[in-house]
């Protein structure tokens, strides 16, 4: 269901298939808010990078989490290729 919701394509860069599920914050699994469509490149080069992922040191499991600006990029590119707009976004 994740999949399709995005057409079946990468949330991050739109052009690959997505094949994997990247939770933004952990406790929450609401696709589109807080797990996301993505292809492997992109959720190990773009969604775990050190620009947008935060490793919580008090809690290095639950805790970890992307930036509150990444986050907001995951969703807008959610929405976009939810309502079927099609291209890189």
């Amino acid at each position: 269901m994740a999949h399709r919701s995005a057409k079946r394509r990468c949330v991050v860069c739109a052009v690959r298939p997505s094949d994997q599920l990247h939770h933004a914050y952990y406790g929450c699994d609401e696709i589109g808010v807080s797990t996301f469509p993505v292809c492997n490149v992109c959720h190990r080069s773009v969604c775990h990078s050190t620009t947008n992922w935060v490793k919580s040191r008090s809690n290095p499991v639950w805790g970890n989490r992307n930036t509150e600006e990444f986050t907001e990029v995951l969703r807008s590119r959610f929405r976009l290729l939810n309502q079927g707009v099609s291209g890189n976004v």
